[in-house]
């Protein structure tokens, strides 16, 4: 009788527990932050792994610069990545983290050695399903939507980007998708995308345009009409609070991208 229960106890856990697997990020050139493409692709590996445990998190560089440097930005490489999925809730327990810097069978293709690895296993619990009518919920922004005229301008709200960049934060992506879902629910609806900056007189990089032109692509590639969207960007035309601000609230309120209802 007891053989028969620890049989069935080794059975449950080989269910709960997968082999352990691992998802490979790639960055630029002294860059600690994942580039445009590993950071979709982590976006996607999230959506697609909610039940999972991150074991160990590995970090490298090329051989550019020093070894010490290099031994330091593949640390800093491994925890950007630990904060990201610090921020989705994860089970962590703890990762070993290891900055391995250039001390490893380097590849020829230099951009394939600026990495990090992240070793996890699957969690698989076995269970009943239940099927369960749940009532709609309208998001923030549907009901601001609902209630909007046209001509009226929205804040897509915490929508956050990468210092100087166009690439949204991994935990922005659910306002991305609200947004989306909106587009796909009222098929009439027709919005032209704000982009504005904080700070500067002059946007030098078009930064605000970018970010504005980032959800435009972002609506279109996933089926959304470009006939029911457009963009422009303010820069600093436009701001909340006049330049220079005077704390990092009001920064972060002249930072932003909205969107201006054009018909309903």
């Amino acid at each position: 009788m007891k053989r028969k229960y620890a049989t069935l106890l080794l059975l449950l856990f080989a269910n709960l527990l997968s082999a352990q697997e691992k998802l490979e990020l790639f960055f630029e050139f002294d860059r600690d932050v994942p580039n445009e493409k590993s950071i979709e692709k982590l976006n996607n590996w999230l959506k697609a792994n909610d039940s999972i445990e991150v074991t160990k998190i590995e970090g490298y560089c090329d051989f550019v610069d020093t070894d010490e440097y290099n031994k330091e930005l593949s640390l800093r490489r491994t925890n950007s990545v630990l904060k990201i999925l610090q921020s989705q809730h994860l089970n962590m327990n703890n990762p070993e983290i290891i900055g391995f810097g250039e001390n490893f069978k380097q590849s020829e293709v230099q951009a394939e050695n600026r990495k990090v690895i992240v070793y996890y296993t699957k969690i698989v619990v076995q269970k009943e399903e239940t099927i369960k009518e749940l009532p709609i919920v309208e998001s923030k922004l549907q009901k601001q939507i609902t209630q909007s005229k046209v001509g009226e301008k929205l804040k897509l709200e915490n929508l956050n980007f990468y210092n100087h960049s166009d690439i949204v934060r991994v935990e922005s992506r659910p306002i991305l998708e609200d947004l989306l879902q909106i587009m796909k629910t009222n098929e009439t609806l027709k919005i032209e995308i704000h982009g504005h900056i904080c700070c500067m007189i002059d946007d030098t990089h078009q930064i605000a345009l970018l970010r504005a032109k980032m959800v435009y692509n972002f609506l279109i590639k996933n089926g959304i009409n470009k006939n029911r969207l457009a963009f422009k960007s303010f820069g600093s035309a436009k701001p909340i609070y006049p330049l220079p601000e005077k704390s990092e609230a009001e920064r972060d309120a002249n930072r932003r991208v909205e969107i201006m209802v054009i018909s309903k």
